[in-house]
């Protein structure tokens, strides 16, 4: 696997770390540091500022794929069996093990990469099976969005003056 197209190595003892919860995390690089205030599902429905969202109760209380499925089609998402092609389209990774909900991971921009906010510690950068088979167990389905359409401004009407 090539190295992350963003963010920071992480220190040795990051690594260490991490790469112990999760046997499979080869490569992965520090997007944001430790940060208590926001949590996984935060970061999936704005990952420009997700310190302003609470954690979900969704995911954090564990009100189950139910809760989680009502939590994303409130912000615009749907799910899907698999992860869609265009990378255009935001996707997001719904993980759980022995059928409980641990965690959700954003599809980065560099569609060969994931992001996640590892509970209330760093954010990384991923490949998405490499936060299989540890603490979070496997991905179990998917939930995507079609990409955010920019209203273009109407042509301005011209009047032609005469005199």
């Amino acid at each position: 696997m090539s190295i992350p197209p963003r963010g920071r190595p992480p220190t040795l003892t990051e690594k260490l770390h991490y790469q112990t919860e999760f046997p499979h995390l080869s490569h992965f690089s520090v997007t944001g540091e430790v940060d208590p205030s926001y949590d996984c599902v935060s970061l999936t429905v704005m990952p420009e500022a997700p310190e302003r969202l609470r954690p979900s109760k969704a995911l954090v209380a564990l009100g189950g794929l139910a809760a989680l499925d009502q939590f994303y089609r409130e912000h615009r998402f749907t799910r899907v069996a698999r992860v869609p092609s265009d990378p255009e389209v935001s996707c997001v990774a719904i993980f759980a093990r022995d059928g409980a909900l641990t965690h959700v991971a954003l599809r980065d921009r560099h569609p060969a990469w994931w992001e996640s906010k590892l509970g209330t510690g760093l954010r990384i950068l991923h490949p998405l099976t490499g936060l299989e088979g540890g603490r979070y167990g496997g991905v179990v389905g998917y939930y995507s969005a079609a990409p955010r359409v920019q209203a273009t401004p109407s042509p301005v009407a011209r009047s032609s003056d005469s005199a």
